[in-house]
């Protein structure tokens, strides 16, 4: 268990994670792309990496694709609202 710990904290770790949470959150903020597209798309560049760099890097790519679509879906549904109680607003003006 330890060993694993030191090992997903070495430098080669920590940049293919980096690089994987770069690139999840490019994919994450194109329009039309969910995080499993995205993870698709981007399986090819983990095959030259040795086993464990690659899976950290494809599941950083995937966490931050997620993370990225559900503030994007926070703030729209926000927006929403917002919208709703102007036309509430907007009906109720009208009448009176």
């Amino acid at each position: 268990m330890i060993e694993a710990f030191f090992m997903a904290i070495s430098p080669s770790y920590l940049f293919y994670m980096t690089i994987g949470v770069l690139l999840g959150l490019v994919v994450g903020t194109l329009p039309g792309l969910t995080a499993t597209m995205g993870t698709a798309l981007l399986v090819p560049f983990t095959f030259g990496l040795p086993t464990g760099e690659g899976i950290s890097r494809g599941l950083q790519n995937f966490a931050e694709g997620l993370n990225v679509m559900e503030e994007i879906t926070t703030e729209n549904q926000l927006l929403d609202i917002e919208q709703s109680a102007i036309e509430k607003a907007d009906a109720k003006a009208i009448e009176l």
